[in-house]
């Protein structure tokens, strides 16, 4: 308004000065007002039309970037605070749903900026109170959600179902009485804390899932004044050649009464690094020399708890652990894969038989190849010290890196995501990771268990526990805003592994805007050139590699007996009927690049060229879509009185959008089928690396996007470093 009036004043002053003048001064143009008002009118909506094309143009990006519940437990009823970041690009053009738990009562939005929270319908409510925000435009938005959820009951349980995690990062907190347990199964407990009579959680939520938290009122420390029950203690060492390590077992053996919590100490020196019951594993997280195990369900008949750890020196304090009950025996066991003596005080243990053991016992040192067992005789403090002497090792395989598989994420903002699933041989008793400089670890499962990993300047130290022969690890690590804007030349670097790889595929995630070419890499780009070739890898079995997925027809119904063939040069051909669900699999191929043929009769023959089998690898192909062999087409003309059916064709007529992991088939590649093929590809990509990520955890400021580019990288015994050098030109 203000440059308005400035406007008009100044035209009207111009008017009045040169209103005498029979000619306007050279150079000048002498207007009506009105129609100079008219044309600083049109210059304006020029100027925002200008805008609105430039916002046309920018990708159009609408994503819940993080969000934050936050929970307090009452009687009957529950009080939710939920907060979430929006982050939103370009001409909005969809809906962001906000998982609420419970129901909203207050809104608020910052900036207003003319976005709205309404109510989602069935499919975009994805949980919890299904609401959604509309925006209007582009922009950060902080949107808080108050509300109330009732606690069903259920027994003596309370329940409420939480809210989905929809957001890269969420975080989940909980504030309860500490005079109730609660139990949250499908959830990772990311920290738990007691203080002036309040229990506060903070739970990790996997992606999509919407857990049930329950809540009861817990017994007292000593459980029951009727509670009777016995203990039985065993000490298990485990002689590997990198390192001995120790695992307690206590057998509980409830007569009357229940059990809610277990009390257990921890002998001197003893730092365990894993936990678990008869119903889960648990964080080991000791107050001073005390262990308390709160369970899910009051334990009233048989049940156990576990705390394993490494040990070090060749003295060793065999001192067991001591429940907050009687225990009535205690055993040692020794199981041992490299050489090595044990020397016992005379008179402390005598040596048993397994045999000997009470049956459950018995079965479980049996599964663990024990080699000896002894049972305490004496009771003097000198009896638990023994000493341990390695023999000459026995030559033995090494712990190698079978299969790979590195997905890494660079957003817009600088930040990367990397997320590394590992399959490993012979698994010893620790896997040491140099993460990038910069990076903080996120997460890290072993075999789908989480774990809490110890670190040593710089490097990554994951315990293995007890595992077999074979083992399955999984990191997930950010470096926040790790790359510069405006970057010509990128520098990217994978985790460092301290052991060899066999077989190393790297997906690299990047941004849309620019164009990418890879300069150097000691790892080569995947058969197919720029064309994502497969929707993910999952571990084969005995070394075994073949492929798998689903045939479906253009309903997305899944089609049964479709006959489905791999094939390469100077490799037998492989082939495989789908089954009621459209699914196939083809086992026992040779790693190599094959290609597949889908063929039922009356539908259309697909042929996909450069699929990637590595070793030891069963490849998952994206769904594959049949269409039908014949289609009639109806031609109306000016010139014909009548409709006249002019042809009816069969040909070659795929959907605009081919499935990942496929080419266009040959004869019929549209000009918008590469396109739409590498943005499909970079989609599925994203939501394996979503589905992976354990949110909560390690809660960082991550927006993921929607879109962007791929680039496979593949190799066989790759360097310890792994890094890609990659040219980065702007748009043309």
């Amino acid at each position: 308004m203000r440059r308005l009036l400035s406007v008009i004043l100044v035209v009207a002053t111009a008017a009045a000065t040169v209103g005498s003048a029979a000619d306007p001064p050279t150079g000048s143009v002498k207007l009506p007002l009105a129609e100079y008002l008219r044309l600083v009118r049109q210059a304006e909506h020029n100027r925002e039309a200008a805008r609105a094309v430039r916002r046309e143009e920018e990708p159009s990006v609408a994503a819940l970037a993080t969000q934050s519940t936050d929970i307090t437990i009452g009687e009957e009823t529950a009080r939710v605070r939920s907060t979430f970041v929006v982050e939103v690009t370009g001409a909005p053009e969809r809906t962001v749903p906000l998982p609420v738990t419970g129901l909203a009562s207050t809104i608020g939005i910052v900036p207003d900026r003319g976005a709205v929270v309404g109510r989602a319908d069935a499919a975009q409510a994805k949980g919890g109170s299904g609401l959604v925000l509309i925006p209007r435009r582009p922009g950060r938005y902080t949107v808080s959600v108050t509300g109330a959820a009732l606690l069903k009951r259920d027994g003596g349980r309370r329940l409420l179902t939480l809210a989905p995690a929809l957001a890269p990062v969420a975080v989940t907190r909980i504030d309860l009485p500490d005079t109730l347990s609660w139990r949250c199964p499908g959830t990772v407990v990311a920290s738990e804390q007691v203080a002036d009579g309040r229990r506060k959680l903070e739970l990790g939520i996997p992606p999509g899932s919407s857990p049930t938290f329950s809540v009861a009122a817990t017994l007292t420390e000593d459980q029951s004044k009727d509670l009777f029950a016995t203990v039985t203690t065993v000490t298990l060492l485990r002689v590997t050649a990198t390192g001995v390590r120790r695992t307690d077992i206590a057998l509980y053996d409830v007569q009357r009464g229940e059990l809610a919590t277990h009390r257990i100490e921890l002998p001197e020196g003893f730092e365990p690094d894993r936990a678990a019951t008869d119903e889960r594993e648990v964080p080991p997280l000791p107050d001073g020399h005390t262990l308390r195990i709160r369970r899910e369900e009051s334990l009233d008949f048989e049940g156990w708890v576990a705390v394993s750890g490494a040990v070090h020196g060749e003295s060793l304090d065999l001192s067991p652990i001591r429940p907050a009950l009687p225990v009535t025996a205690h055993y040692l066991a020794l199981s041992s894969e490299a050489a090595a003596r044990l020397d016992l005080p005379d008179g402390a243990w005598v040596r048993i038989g397994l045999d000997d053991l009470p049956e459950e016992l018995a079965t479980v040192l049996r599964t663990l190849d024990t080699g000896a067992v002894w049972r305490r005789t004496g009771s003097s403090p000198a009896g638990h010290v023994a000493s341990l002497h390695r023999l000459p090792p026995a030559p033995a395989p090494p712990m190698v890196v079978r299969v790979r598989n590195t997905t890494t994420l660079l957003t817009v903002d600088g930040t990367l995501v990397h997320q590394d699933q590992l399959v490993l041989e012979h698994p010893a008793s620790e896997l040491r990771v140099q993460l990038p400089r910069g990076a903080t670890l996120w997460s890290a499962t072993v075999d789908g268990i989480a774990v809490r990993p110890a670190e040593e300047g710089g490097t990554v130290r994951i315990p293995l526990g007890l595992a077999g022969g074979e083992s399955r690890v999984e990191l997930v690590a950010v470096q926040l805003k790790a790359v510069p804007a405006g970057r010509s030349r990128l520098e990217l670097a994978a985790p460092s592994l301290e052991l060899p790889v066999l077989t190393h595929t790297w997906s690299l995630l990047l941004p849309e805007r620019n164009r990418y070419r890879l300069v150097a890499s000691p790892l080569h780009r995947a058969p197919g050139g720029k064309r994502a070739m497969v929707a993910g890898f999952s571990a084969g079995e005995a070394g075994t590699s073949g492929a798998r997925g689903t045939v479906v027809d253009e309903g997305d119904q899944p089609l049964p007996g479709v006959t489905v063939e791999l094939s390469a040069p100077d490799r037998p051909r492989r082939t495989d009927v789908t089954d009621a669900d459209g699914a196939f699999r083809v086992k026992g191929l040779v790693p190599g690049t094959y290609m597949i043929r889908v063929s039922l009769p009356g539908y259309q023959r697909v042929e996909l060229e450069n699929i990637p089998v590595p070793p030891g690898v069963v490849v998952t192909l994206a769904p594959l879509t049949l269409h039908s062999a014949f289609k009639e087409e109806i031609l109306v003309t000016s010139q014909a009185p009548v409709v006249d059916v002019t042809s009816t064709t069969s040909g070659q007529t795929f959907s605009s959008q081919p499935p990942m992991g496929a080419s266009a088939p040959r004869g019929n590649r549209a000009k918008s089928g590469p396109k739409q093929l590498k943005q499909q590809a970079f989609r599925q990509q994203l939501d394996v690396l979503k589905k992976n990520l354990v949110a909560g955890v390690r809660p960082v400021p991550v927006t993921l996007p929607t879109t962007g580019k791929q680039l496979l990288l593949t190799g066989a015994l790759p360097p310890r470093q792994v890094t890609a050098v990659l040219e980065v030109k702007g748009r043309r």
